[in-house]
Order: structure tokens, then C-alpha cells, then sequence
């Protein structure tokens, strides 16, 4: 019984071999037609908005669970990876970003919202000034996943170990054994 165990253990171990999983996208946009601010007829200061977030999800519709990589530049502000977050609203995630002028100022500042489903950006709006908002009039999107190799689970190494030595082990333990076979008297 006990070999049994040892060789069902030694199996196990050998093929227990999990790798964690999370698929990294690519969401590429473009906002366009951003009408005429109402109250002060104010034109936006940039009509094309052209960006990529990279971030991480289970699936392509799962929420996002970390933002990545940023390329996105609004009326001369650049953000940042630091600059942006991001939270669910029911099956869509929200991603924000800020920036501030020199000394931590308002003066400068651009906002901007993206509300996405894992499939499309519905909606997309910034500010540069807080005051006046300018909301995309068309947008298009993209979402392209990323190829990541499988990054093994941080217990995988040494269990794989532990079912190497478990077998050496019973392979040493049977080699080393004595021959238990029956002796012969003869009269």
C-alpha cells in the first residue's frame, strides 16, 4: 500500500504542473466629431483623439483587472501609466485619466472618460479646463489580444522537485532493498 501511495504522490506532483492565466489586450481608438460646446461655443482643442490601452483581463469581456501600458496624448497633455485608472460599472469598465500642469497645478488640466465593454468604446468624452466637457460624436475601436506566454505558478518549481525526489527516493529505497525471496531447503 504504501508503494502504491508513493508512486500515486510522485504522479501527482510530476503532473501538477498549473500555469496561471490572464490574457493581455490591446484596446485601440479613435474619437472623432466632438460638436461645438453648447454655452460658450467653445471648439474643442483637438477633433481627433487616437490612443491605445493596454490591460489586462481573464477574457476579452471579463473585467479589467490592471492597466497595462498607456499611449494617449490629448490637447498636448501625455499621459501616463500612472495617470489613468480604471473601474467596472455593471459589465463595462471605465477608464479615466488626469494630468496637471507644472507644479502639481490645475492650470493645464485634461480629463478624459472611456466607457468600454470589452468589445467597443460606447462613449468618450475630455476636458482640458473642467469647465467645458466635449463628447465624441464618433469613435472607433479595436481590440486586439496580446500573445503571452503561459508564467508558471510560483509553487510549480518546487513541486515538480518534490515528485523528483519522491521518485528517486523509491527508485533508491527498491534498489537497495534485500531480495526477499523464499529460500529453499532442501533435505
Amino acid at each position: 500500500m504504501k508503494k502504491l501511495m508513493a508512486s500515486l504522490v510522485a504522479a501527482a506532483c510530476l503532473l501538477n504542473l498549473p500555469a496561471a492565466h490572464a490574457s493581455v489586450f490591446t484596446l485601440n481608438f479613435e474619437a472623432s466629431d466632438f460638436p461645438v460646446y453648447d454655452f460658450g461655443f467653445v471648439t474643442a482643442p483637438q477633433t481627433d483623439v487616437v490612443g491605445s490601452i493596454t490591460y489586462t483581463a481573464a477574457v476579452q469581456n471579463a473585467p479589467v483587472t490592471a492597466i497595462d501600458a498607456v499611449d494617449l496624448v490629448i490637447a498636448g497633455h501625455t499621459y501616463a501609466l500612472a495617470n489613468v485608472d480604471h473601474y467596472s460599472f455593471y459589465e463595462d469598465s471605465i477608464f479615466h485619466g488626469w494630468t496637471v500642469g507644472p507644479l502639481g497645478l490645475g492650470v493645464g488640466l485634461a480629463n478624459f472618460n472611456l466607457d468600454f465593454d470589452g468589445a467597443n468604446v460606447r462613449s468618450f468624452s475630455y476636458t482640458v479646463d473642467n469647465y467645458n466637457i466635449w463628447q465624441a460624436g464618433n469613435i472607433t475601436s479595436t481590440v486586439v489580444q496580446q500573445t503571452v506566454s503561459a508564467v508558471p505558478e510560483p509553487g510549480t518549481v518546487p513541486l515538480l522537485l518534490a515528485g523528483f525526489g519522491v521518485l528517486w527516493l523509491r527508485l533508491r529505497h527498491k534498489a537497495s532493498a534485500p531480495s526477499t525471496g523464499a529460500a529453499t531447503v532442501t533435505a
